[in-house]
């Protein structure tokens, strides 16, 4: 049936050709940027920086016009038109004369940017340019176990982005507060303000790189039509990092078959593929900027491309703080004293400029730019929120339940392991495997960048042990699965820095000559088995994450057809080149054409109402009654009392104003109120037009009800809905 409040359909016209417009202007501008900062490079290398430059070029795009109140989709295309002109490598590039052109012939990536270093010199003895060109031949055997597990890691993927087009997304943390976040960057046209989505206060000041690419990807149809398959693209990041991390070392087949496994654990593919969660960004960049950073003629150029990946990914999530604290001082150092000073100082540019907005929103609002964490080091530097709204955090990480909370090692945390990873064996096996590429690694010389990338990946390691909110244990437990299934949710802090070290096993194998590369194979055939295996796997019982093997059947002719046309463009223009034809071919422009039609045919099947991105099937059968119902609010400001899963009372069309409820009134980090006077007042002067109330996803508490009856009893108050798990009033 067609939705009440579908984008109408000039609407829709408008919005993909903005779309159309916004998508060229930023392919070009990250490619122009590659090549003013790295002339002369090809190949998977020179994709990967272009990829991050035009990630970049968005984020900074917005950013800009959402301080200045125009996040809108005219004047962010009309930025990002702007950007991509002035991108055009026909200026001079940063740094001096180019070193090649961009088709530089054999495939080596040139010097480029200033000076280059060979600290990680190639320990077995061959040429970086060799390396980069991927001169050192893999086995059959590595190459078909490759293919076979990318395979299996995208259908596992398309499986689950399927499940969410076809029947809805439920998944908690994107409907608490991800797409929340971008929904208000949208209807604010605002980026810099506190944006109040829970009772959590903390979860207001978290970086929103992520969001903020989810806002633009709304601003077009004013719809989240595109969101579901953002992560796609972060997991295709992650394998091309991957893929270059290999080569690195040789053996581009385990590099990607290292990084596929990373994102194909089940806690991975059910919690990022077509969602709004941003771990899978993270991982995409901690391991892009690692791969710029260990290719053998190392530049400013290639530093700077680096630096800026690891910033997206600071100001993506706190939980690569740890990692990015120690590689940027660390490559710092070296860059100081073994290419020049500076290179270090474009590498801390580089991380600081997109990391640093949304610390310093945090700094002006909060007054410190980190509120989770006392800063304070004899009494100078910056505090934290107040305990009371700190309160949730305590008792939360894993080191402290370890040893201190009876029976957690079998109840909860081998079940969550298994949930993580498939079983407990399997984490066994990639828990030793990353080690030793850790222990391959540092045993190789000359010390370099490739060492400190494993210091800062162990250290990522042992903070998700003492971070908060890695074990949160509830009092209540509604079902023997509700701890070990949190703990397991949480064990994605730990994928960035697992990520590195499996990513960095290539680069270690490079070392034992004629013995890695016969363990690199068996790797590459054990690591695509492990991949095929994943490959139905899901969080058993879990309806936020429910797929059907139909879902993954789909993915997987999704995924044949899609390489099959590329395919036939690659076989198409090498003949068109061996033919000596001198005019461009124009299989790649057919290519393009054809992905624009189907994109666009099927952003209007979603927002004409027609998918089934808002049903919400997959949900507890009284939640998705709850949300059905929350559907018919249209055009309305919205508050928000209880449980704080708020997005699906923005409306189809984003046109609800949804507040989660505070005091004081329209304070991000305001406390809950909780009796009857302070509802009231939370209420108002903020002209609500309805107030939603609703049951705690993990509780049993009664409280709502007595919310409910506060609500009621403010004159006018009408209940529009009601059944076992919350409320819709119309005031």
């Amino acid at each position: 049936m067609e939705s009440e409040h579908a984008v109408a359909f000039g609407g829709w016209v408008a919005g993909f050709a903005i779309l159309l417009v916004a998508v060229a202007a930023v392919t070009v501008a990250g490619r122009g940027l590659r090549r003013r900062l790295l002339p002369g490079w090809r190949g998977p290398e020179a994709a990967l920086a272009s990829s991050v430059l035009a990630v970049a070029v968005l984020v900074v795009a917005g950013q800009i016009v959402g301080t200045f109140g125009l996040f809108d989709k005219w004047w962010l295309a009309g930025l990002l038109v702007i950007l991509a002109v002035l991108a055009e490598p026909s200026l001079p590039p940063l740094g001096g004369p180019t070193a090649g052109r961009d088709d530089h012939a054999g495939g080596r990536i040139p010097y480029g940017i200033g000076d280059h270093t060979a600290e990680d010199a190639d320990p077995s003895g061959l040429t970086g340019d060799d390396r980069s060109a991927g001169a050192p031949a893999e086995s059959g055997w590595a190459r078909l176990a490759a293919l076979v597990g990318v395979t299996a890691a995208a259908t596992a993927w398309l499986g689950h982005v399927v499940a969410v087009y076809q029947r809805g997304s439920t998944d908690g943390d994107s409907l608490m507060y991800h797409l929340p976040f971008a929904a208000r960057f949208v209807q604010t046209g605002v980026t810099s303000r506190v944006v109040p989505v829970g009772p959590d206060a903390w979860v207001a000041f978290y970086p929103a790189n992520a969001e903020l690419l989810e806002a633009q990807a709304m601003l077009p149809f004013h719809h989240e039509a595109l969101v579901p398959a953002l992560n796609l693209g972060w997991l295709a990041v992650a394998l091309l990092a991957g893929w270059c991390l290999g080569r690195r070392g040789g053996h581009p087949s385990v590099g990607v078959l290292m990084a596929a496994l990373v994102m194909t654990l089940p806690i991975m593919v059910a919690t990022q593929a077509g969602t709004a969660r941003v771990d899978a960004m993270v991982v995409a960049l901690i391991l892009a900027c690692v791969a710029l950073l260990v290719v053998e003629r190392r530049t400013t150029g290639s530093v700077a491309v680096a630096g800026v990946a690891l910033g997206l990914a600071m100001g993506t999530k706190f939980v690569a703080l740890p990692f990015a604290g120690i590689l940027t001082v660390g490559v710092a150092v070296l860059l100081w004293r073994r290419l020049r000073p500076a290179a270090a100082g474009w590498w801390l540019v580089a991380v600081a400029v997109p990391a640093a907005y949304w610390y310093v929103r945090n700094w002006a609002v909060a007054g410190s730019p980190l509120p989770l964490t006392d800063l304070k080091i004899a009494g100078w530097g910056f505090g934290s929120l107040p305990d009371d709204r700190l309160a949730e955090l305590e008792g939360t990480a894993l080191s402290g339940k370890l040893g201190g909370l009876p029976g957690f090692q079998g109840q909860t945390l081998w079940p969550a392991v298994e949930i993580m990873a498939g079983t407990v064996a399997f984490a066994a096996i990639v828990a030793v495997v990353a080690v030793a590429a850790g222990v391959l690694v540092v045993r190789t010389r000359p010390f370099g960048v490739r060492h400190v990338a494993v210091v800062a990946a162990v250290a990522a390691l042992v903070a998700y042990v003492f971070a908060p909110n890695s074990a949160p244990v509830f009092e209540v437990r509604l079902a023997g699965e509700i701890d070990e299934r949190i703990v397991a949710l949480n064990a994605r802090y730990l994928l960035p820095g697992l990520g590195v070290l499996l990513c960095l096993l290539p680069v270690g194998l490079a070392g034992l000559a004629r013995r890695g590369r016969i363990l690199a194979e068996v790797v590459a055939v054990a690591a695509a088995a492990y991949l095929v295996y994943l490959t139905p796997k899901t969080l058993i019982g879990h309806g936020e994450w429910a797929v059907q093997g139909s879902d993954t059947a789909a993915g997987f002719v999704t995924l044949a057809v899609g390489a099959a046309v590329v395919a036939a463009v690659v076989l198409q223009a090498r003949r068109h080149a061996a033919a000596g034809g001198r005019a461009p071919s124009r299989a790649p422009a057919v290519a393009l054409a054809a992905a624009a039609v189907l994109v666009g045919a099927g952003t209007r099947q979603v927002t004409s109402g027609h998918g089934g991105l808002h049903r919400y099937e997959p949900a507890l059968t009284e939640y998705g009654d709850l949300w059905d119902a929350g559907r018919a609010l249209h055009g309305q400001k919205v508050g928000l009392l209880g449980e704080w899963l708020q997005f699906p009372y923005v409306g189809e069309d984003l046109t609800n104003d949804v507040d989660f409820l505070v005091l004081p009134p329209h304070d991000g980090v305001g406390e809950v109120p909780l009796s009857c006077d302070e509802i009231r007042r939370s209420l108002a002067g903020g002209g609500y037009d309805a107030v939603v109330v609703q049951r705690g996803l993990f509780s049993i508490d009664t409280r709502w009800l007595r919310e409910v009856g506060c609500v009621t009893g403010i004159p006018g108050a009408d209940v529009q809905f009601t059944n076992e798990v919350g409320a819709i009033v119309g005031l």
